[in-house]
């Protein structure tokens, strides 16, 4: 079974997630307590699923998304998602915060105010909610 995994430094073992049969599609850290995990789960009706997880393994928010993601960043109290089309900023309870069009941006990078750098070729902006 295919899980992720959560050491300490001393490489004990904090907790276990399953992905259940998904497939891990991204994830990110940086958040106040959690890391962020995209998931594709091709098997059921809800296809993409964003978890939030905290340090033991245990899942503190989870929502499902329409879009794939293409990358995903956390800074502080903030997840950021950007699709083909859409980007989208959540909270650590996965609660929309805001969002807008990705304008061709391939990457996006969460800052800890909830503001992000919407990288594309050639150019980089700054998304102010």
């Amino acid at each position: 079974s295919r899980s992720v995994s959560f050491f300490n430094t001393g490489g004990e073992l904090l907790g276990q997630y399953s992905l259940d049969g998904c497939d891990l599609t991204g994830y990110a850290f940086g958040g106040n307590g959690y890391v962020a995990l995209a998931l594709d789960r091709y098997q059921t009706g809800s296809r993409y699923q964003l978890v939030l997880l905290a340090a033991d393994g245990s899942v503190l928010a989870s929502r499902t998304v329409e879009d794939a993601p293409v990358h995903l960043s956390a800074a502080g109290d903030y997840v950021a998602v950007l699709s083909a089309g859409k980007f989208c900023v959540y909270n650590p309870k996965l609660e929309l915060q805001s969002s807008g069009d990705s304008n061709g941006a391939l990457r996006a990078f969460v800052r800890r105010d909830g503001t992000a750098i919407l990288a594309g070729t050639g150019e980089a902006r700054l998304y102010i909610p």
